[in-house]
């Protein structure tokens, strides 16, 4: 859950959320990321119902929410991650405004009911949604997942998984002596399937390669190198890529590759076959490298390729295994899209 971390006076705006006023917390900083982006001050008025908030699985426990136009995210932040947001605001701000960046654009800082939010550009926002009023209309379990064919979440590590296969989630279910079905005498074949459907997931996102042209792997690395670059600087670990993987006819496309906040590739693998479209984007990189994390690597000292490494391994790694991942089809049919 998030917590409320005093600020100064000179460090709170107040913004209109949903259909309430709430405090900011270092908007001038994140009010220039607005600019940057093309993304108005009253992004999020009468676009937020706190009520559709949920826990989406994660460790943390935060809550999350989408906005009503689905083109951003609501996150609450522990005050761990909230004092290092405040500590690496400027120069973050800095890095996504100045370079191409795959780091989520974190566009505002609030605070609401003792809790610390970040709004964010939606990875996963998509032009078929948007015939839709509001993100209610959708089926609550399949609204973000439905355009498309795969999503990954890439550590670079044995934490890689899988999180959608055919437009469904996948439930994540973790291999723990201590919980069902494996804890006595909770026995359940659904949940024994859905772990075995999982344990595939994952296998298949460790050996996951996405085809691209040999200009866009170069971008995307130079990009990811960058990125990494300031995220080891700040002791920072734990991030991962998301990958959202679509595939559709050619025709398509053009119509896709419209969001500003977004990272698109378009990848054609013939004249006469199927396109993929890849959105990626980095995520969850507020995590420090402190004696918390130290411990838990201790505790897994039998588990070596983990996401509990420090920061320069971590990154060093990540990269790694990022120039696997994009693989160099060296095709002249090949076209790169960015939208950013």
């Amino acid at each position: 859950m998030g917590w409320l971390v005093p600020a100064t006076q000179d460090d709170i705006g107040k913004m209109q959320i949903g259909n309430e006023v709430v405090k900011t917390h270092l908007d001038e900083i994140f009010r220039q990321c607005r600019l940057h982006f093309g993304v108005a001050d009253d992004f999020l008025a009468h676009n937020v119902n706190f009520s559709t908030a949920r826990n989406f699985g994660g460790k943390g426990g935060e809550l999350h929410l989408y906005s009503k136009d689905y083109r951003f995210l609501l996150k609450s932040v522990s005050k761990t991650d909230q004092q290092t947001l405040e500590r690496i605001s400027t120069e973050y701000s800095a890095h996504v405004r100045s370079n191409s960046s795959m780091l989520a654009r974190i566009l505002c800082v609030f605070h609401h009911k003792g809790l610390c939010w970040l709004a964010m550009n939606n990875w996963f926002y998509h032009s078929k949604l948007a015939g839709f009023e509001t993100m209610e209309t959708l089926d609550k379990d399949d609204f973000d997942t439905k355009s498309f064919d795969a999503v990954y979440d890439l550590k670079g590590c044995d934490d890689d998984k899988k999180l959608v296969s055919g437009g469904n989630k996948l439930k994540i279910r973790h291999n723990r002596w201590f919980t069902p079905p494996y804890r006595w005498p909770f026995f359940s074949e659904q949940a024994i399937l859905e772990r075995r459907v999982y344990k595939t997931g994952k296998n298949e996102a460790k050996v996951l390669q996405l085809d691209v042209s040999a200009d866009q792997k170069l971008e995307i690395m130079q990009i990811l190198e960058r990125d990494v670059q300031f995220l080891q600087r700040h002791q920072l670990m734990d991030y991962s890529l998301l990958v959202a993987v679509e595939k559709g006819s050619v025709e398509e496309a053009p119509a896709l590759i419209t969001d500003k906040n977004k990272w698109l590739y378009l990848f054609r693998s013939g004249d006469n076959e199927a396109q993929y479209l890849y959105h990626l984007g980095i995520i969850d990189f507020l995590q420090v490298w402190n004696m918390k994390k130290r411990l838990a690597r201790m505790i897994k000292f039998r588990e070596p390729d983990k996401s509990t490494m420090p920061p320069k391994f971590y990154g060093d790694r990540f990269l790694t295994q990022m120039h696997k991942l994009f693989r160099d089809h060296k095709s002249n049919n090949s076209s790169i899209n960015e939208s950013a």
